[in-house]
């Protein structure tokens, strides 16, 4: 279907940037069990930013990718695979388009500074996440 070079062109180091949003997700997942007092996020987004740095490859991997696939989606051998996995009922319509999965995780990193500005809307006052969340938000964005 593709080449290893063509695998890696395509899915760059996602391997990398995988392990960063299931830790994100572990943790914010813990954060859920506690008390809405105790449920502070802006620590766990001033932690995470340090661990970002393999976006910059994948972002400026993107080009290349988009390339390659435009190659890879001319073979019809490949376009049947495509087809096969899409037809799977795992995966929702919008979601069967390779160039859009592959977008997803640039797509994810602008988002943050979107859910942090508004966590900080919604967070009262006496809140510990009123002096973290503003700190977190300046770093990401």
């Amino acid at each position: 279907l593709i080449t290893q070079e063509e695998f890696q062109q395509l899915f760059s180091n996602l391997e990398e940037i995988i392990p960063i949003h299931e830790r994100l997700l572990r943790t914010l997942q813990c954060v859920e069990d506690l008390e809405p007092t105790e449920q502070v996020i802006g620590p766990i987004f001033l932690d995470l930013l340090p661990r970002l740095q393999p976006y910059n490859k994948y972002c400026l991997d993107q080009f290349e990718c988009l390339r390659v696939l435009k190659k890879v989606e001319k073979r019809s051998n490949f376009n049947n695979w495509i087809q096969l996995v899409s037809s799977d009922p795992k995966f929702q319509a919008e979601q069967t388009k390779l160039n859009s999965l592959l977008i997803q995780p640039m797509q994810r990193l602008c988002r943050y500074p979107l859910l942090l500005g508004e966590l900080l809307k919604h967070t009262p006052p006496d809140h510990p996440d009123v002096k973290l969340l503003p700190k977190a938000l300046e770093e990401l964005s």
